[in-house]
């Protein structure tokens, strides 16, 4: 629980880093199908992780299997999607079992 929680607090610190740099520059006039389809086709990248923010927008991580990502938000109010950044050496962390008896 504590790790999933720190993972989230670092992902946060980078968007807001994100959101201040990116607002001038993020590509913002493609719906979320038609970034996933570029992202899909030229990096080989899918989502490997979403969260809806408390304001209705998505936001998603795409990554590749060569370490690749692209952070990705589509606005609730018109679904236009954003690129807020990327970048290499994305890892994926294993699953940790919680300890609890399903």
């Amino acid at each position: 629980m504590l790790r999933t929680m720190l993972v989230f607090f670092a992902v946060a610190l980078l968007l807001i880093g994100f959101l201040q740099s990116a607002n001038a520059t993020a590509p913002c006039h493609l719906n979320r199908n038609e970034i996933a389809k570029l992202l899909r086709d030229e990096y080989s990248e899918i989502p490997v992780s979403l969260g809806l923010l408390n304001n209705g927008n998505l936001f998603e991580i795409f990554a590749s299997d060569t370490g690749t990502f692209t952070m990705v938000m589509t606005f609730n109010n018109n679904k236009i999607s954003c690129v807020m950044g990327g970048g290499v050496g994305w890892h994926r962390l294993p699953k940790k079992n919680s300890g609890k008896k399903t």
